[in-house]
């Protein structure tokens, strides 16, 4: 029995939400702590609260610390309703986020030809073959399926890559 008991515990005090939904990962807390009672362990609120707390992941960190730092302590019921307020905030952003990248992407490959007068672009030599046609200005071709970065314009690299973001006089 005391095996068990210690089994529990440590499960209790691992388990992580990880890639999980909230609903996942309270209901897995709750089936521990459930488990614990059943085999005559004493497992108090603070216990479930505090394994909440610790399981969740750094994006989180600003809410475990608030819950932490409360005069009054919360109750479980608290901290599982504001996970839930928190993890629709999160889901909000991503979808945000998510969108706000799909148009820009979308905006930024609706721009098939540029031209320029007299000279070259500030895309010279990158991506991009550069023809001398009849008339004004040079017309560009696409040289394949480059990415573009859509923070600074510029052909070769996406967001993630974008070195001019790193400088400190760089302006979007």
């Amino acid at each position: 029995m005391k095996a068990r008991v210690r089994q529990l515990r440590i499960e209790l005090k691992s388990t992580k939400k990880g890639n999980k939904f909230v609903t996942e990962f309270l209901l897995r807390i709750k089936v521990i702590a459930n488990s614990l009672l059943a085999v005559g362990d004493l497992i108090t609120e603070q216990d479930q609260i505090d394994s909440i707390l610790n399981g969740l992941p750094e994006e989180y960190n600003p809410f475990v610390m608030q819950k932490y730092g409360c005069p009054v302590p919360p109750t479980l019921c608290d901290v599982e309703g504001l996970l839930y307020v928190k993890e629709t905030q999160h889901d909000k952003f991503r979808q945000e986020l998510v969108a706000n990248t799909v148009s820009a992407n979308i905006a930024h490959t609706g721009q098939k030809e540029e031209s320029c007068r007299g000279n070259y672009s500030r895309n010279h030599g990158r991506g991009h073959k550069y023809s001398r046609g009849r008339g004004r200005g040079r017309t560009i071709a696409s040289t394949g399926n480059r990415p573009t970065c859509p923070l600074c314009g510029k052909y070769g690299h996406s967001v993630s890559t974008c070195w001019p973001r790193f400088d400190e006089n760089f302006m979007p």
